[in-house]
């Protein structure tokens, strides 16, 4: 079966899938079988032994992230990036902020998003998303800068937009989660006091002190500035001055 790691525990070296079939699967860390560290998103294939899984492996797509985010080639892909930027310095540069943009944009996808739960992802470029999102960033880039049609940079922006948005909702998997156990431990006391499992855990220890997990706890800067990229790269694309190459 395939599923997805929904949490980890590196201390305890136990963690859960959610299987595709909505269940939810108790593993060990000796069960996984690949040499990449175990990471909360990743999708993985499984064999079933009761709430347990066995056997775990990466799926080929985990594999092909980790290959690309190293750190030889990320700093490749940065080298491209400052080319771009210089490109719009200096040169028959069509559409200089559009360039702009879009190299902020790239760069937001090397920041964190999100606080981090149990060694989950809180950067774009750690999943597939932000994988696709940089490679059609170059690209939107090249067509600000040649002045291609507009259309297709268009199209090109609100993919990437679309991708983007997507990114950033799951990086708050982990927190909607945190959410839910909020939630549930205010209902079952009664009350509007305690966060994630602290109102459960103030009724047994009146010291304890639950952990910050507001949205504003939680956001990072790279939120924000992700944010600003995405609506600078529409507003550019769909309403600001545009030139195209004749």
């Amino acid at each position: 079966m395939e599923g997805k790691i929904l949490d980890y525990n590196a201390q305890q070296q136990k963690g859960l899938i959610r299987g595709n079939d909505e269940n939810r699967y108790e593993f060990n860390a000796s069960e996984f079988r690949s040499q990449e560290p175990i990471r909360i998103g990743q999708t993985v294939h499984f064999k079933i032994d009761g709430e347990n899984a066995l056997d775990i492996y990466l799926l080929k797509g985990n594999n092909l992230i980790s290959v690309i985010t190293n750190e030889e080639n990320i700093s490749k892909l940065s080298q491209k990036a400052r080319e771009i930027i210089s490109q719009s310095i200096q040169g028959d540069n069509h559409n200089p902020l559009g360039v702009g943009a879009s190299a902020l944009a790239i760069i937001t996808l090397f920041l964190p998003l999100v606080k981090q739960i149990n060694n989950s992802k809180n950067h774009l470029i750690n999943d597939a998303i932000g994988i696709i999102s940089l490679f059609l960033l170059l690209a939107l880039g090249y067509l600000f800068y040649t002045g291609a049609k507009r259309i297709q940079t268009r199209v090109l922006t609100g993919i990437i937009s679309g991708l983007l948005l997507s990114g950033i909702y799951d990086m708050f998997e982990p927190m909607r989660d945190i959410w839910k156990q909020e939630e549930a431990a205010r209902r079952y006391l009664k009350t509007d006091s305690g966060k994630f499992v602290g109102g459960l855990a103030q009724a047994i220890d009146p010291s304890y002190t639950p952990p910050n997990t507001g949205f504003f706890d939680v956001a990072k800067f790279g939120f924000f500035a992700v944010i600003l990229a995405i609506i600078a790269l529409l507003f550019l694309a769909f309403m600001g001055s545009y030139k195209e190459k004749h």
